[in-house]
């Protein structure tokens, strides 16, 4: 119905946020009150969580003055980094449940609660904002309009049922949903499908299933949140939160307990690690007396030994990929995308050895180590072969801060049937860098190396810290082979990931 500018107020040194209405609606008498009425409604709350209203102009030309917001909406982060850490999410969730509370409160339904609606300041605090459809009807009040977000519109907006404020929490639901997963309930369906899915199908798959990270009673309470029927979603704001508030709480009474468990198993592999503990697993068997990880992937073969073992299938938009295949010269990577996760770490040194793709095979192949959740912090070197050259990367937060190309012209060409090495060295301090280097696997003449800067972390965070990745994929209608023979992991495994990675259990990937 407006449109918003960010304006100074002279008078008190300020910016804000100016919405005008748009000059083709001022005629309808009908518009100009609809208008006001979301300025009255924002009037009526105040609250930390709901953006504030400052002054209202009902002249000719109507125009109300709002708090302006700096940072971003939770739309616009999602866009760039795919999806929210848990801990992150469930906390800017929480704060638009208060918000939300103190609307319900007033008697407001907002009936658009989506990512975009939610601001996110500077300071890390979320915000309510756009009341263009808000309602002061009573609860339970059939309005006769159907208005809203389709893929965040409760079901009986979607079929014009009375609507409360369990709506909201069914809005509030699917931006919860989408910033877990980093997709909406029901998928990248047009909006008329969407729409069409709430009434006739039952509730989405479970955060959880869509992302092994979210813990079990974070996805049941988000699962309750999504409930088709109003009547059994939370009915309140309030009992949301507390359910929520339950949920935290118990996860990190797990994730403790887990983190004990870990560092003792860590402890007691230490005691014995000479003699190869049968608590480290077959990882006891590659590990050096300093906690060194050397994997021969010949020798794992010829021991017979899992190689589930020692890698896992990464997840890629909530889909398990490959795990190649083990021969005599070491992992084969063939014809399919491939995205292979290695024992997380404190890594001071990487070495991958007896690289070799078949002369005839071209594809793209990624290096890359940072946090589980690739987008959130990573540094990587890619190249396509053969001989077009290698791009680094290094990624915060779903943004790349640095990016540079290194050519490789027609030296990587000779190397690529004969074997390679690629060796990486991370440096933390005031000044973090990483260190590259690529060499002839036989002879060992350099055929490219670089030293190149990584950006500045928050304090407590650390480049060293992450998981290697190793990701390969056939360029458009060829296919290729790739083999890969050793890797050496100077540094330390994370304890508090250890034991959960030889278990097989995913839930490393949540203790990070």
């Amino acid at each position: 119905m407006g449109t918003v500018y960010l304006c100074r107020d002279e008078a008190l040194g300020r910016l804000v946020a100016v919405k005008v209405l748009r000059e083709e609606l001022r005629g309808d008498p009908g518009n100009r009150e609809r208008f006001l009425q979301e300025a009255r409604a924002i009037a009526r709350v105040s609250h930390p969580n709901v953006v504030q209203i400052h002054q209202v102009e009902p002249g000719e030309s109507p125009y109300f003055v709002m708090e302006y917001v700096p940072g971003s909406s939770v739309g616009e982060l999602l866009r760039t980094k795919k999806r929210f850490p848990v801990a992150e999410a469930c906390r800017i969730i929480r704060q638009a449940a208060e918000g939300l509370e103190a609307l319900h409160r007033a008697g407001i339904v907002h009936r658009d609660i989506t990512p975009s609606n939610i601001l996110i300041d500077r300071e890390g605090k979320a915000k309510i904002v756009d009341f263009g459809l808000a309602s002061e009807r009573p609860a339970g009040e059939k309005s006769g309009i159907i208005a809203g977000t389709a893929h965040y519109m409760a079901p009986e907006q979607v079929t014009g049922r009375p609507v409360d404020g369990r709506a909201d929490l069914y809005g509030l639901g699917a931006t919860f949903y989408h910033m877990l997963t980093g997709e909406r309930p029901f998928g990248t369906t047009s909006r008329e499908k969407a729409a069409a899915r709430k009434v006739a199908e039952p509730p989405p798959q479970s955060a959880r299933e869509k992302n092994p990270a979210v813990p079990a009673r974070v996805s049941e309470v988000v699962g309750k949140l999504l409930e088709p029927e109003p009547a059994r979603r939370f009915q309140s704001a309030r009992e949301f939160i507390q359910a929520l508030d339950r949920a935290v709480k118990r996860g990190r009474k797990g994730r403790l307990a887990a983190i004990l468990l870990a560092a003792a198993a860590v402890v007691a592999a230490a005691l014995v690690l000479p003699r190869r503990s049968a608590d480290l697993g077959a990882l006891g068997k590659f590990m050096t007396r300093r906690g060194d990880l050397i994997l021969d992937f010949s020798e794992i073969r010829s021991a017979r030994l899992p190689l589930r073992e020692f890698v896992k299938a990464a997840r890629s938009d909530g889909q398990v990929t490959s795990v190649p295949e083990l021969v005599p010269s070491g992992l084969k990577f063939e014809d399919v995308s491939y995205d292979l996760a290695f024992p997380p770490l404190r890594l001071e040194k990487a070495r991958l050895c007896g690289m070799r793709f078949d002369q005839a095979g071209r594809g793209h192949l990624a290096i890359v180590f940072g946090h589980p959740d690739e987008l959130y912090r990573s540094f990587s070197f890619s190249f396509r072969t053969p001989g077009e050259g290698l791009v680094y990367r290094a990624v915060v937060k779903g943004k790349v801060l640095t990016e540079k190309t290194l050519p490789l012209g027609g030296k990587l060409r000779r190397f690529l049937d004969r074997g390679f090495d690629l060796d990486v060295a991370v440096r933390d301090g005031a000044s973090p860098s990483v260190s590259l280097s690529l060499s002839e696997a036989k002879k060992g003449s350099t055929i490219a190396s670089a030293n190149l800067p990584l950006p500045a972390l928050e304090e407590g965070e650390s480049w060293k810290d992450g998981v290697l990745r190793l990701k390969l994929a056939p360029l458009p209608r060829t296919g290729y082979t790739f083999y890969l023979q050793k890797v050496f992991l100077e540094g330390t495994i994370r304890p508090s990931c250890l034991s959960a990675w030889i278990q097989g259990s995913d839930q490393w990937r949540s203790l990070w």
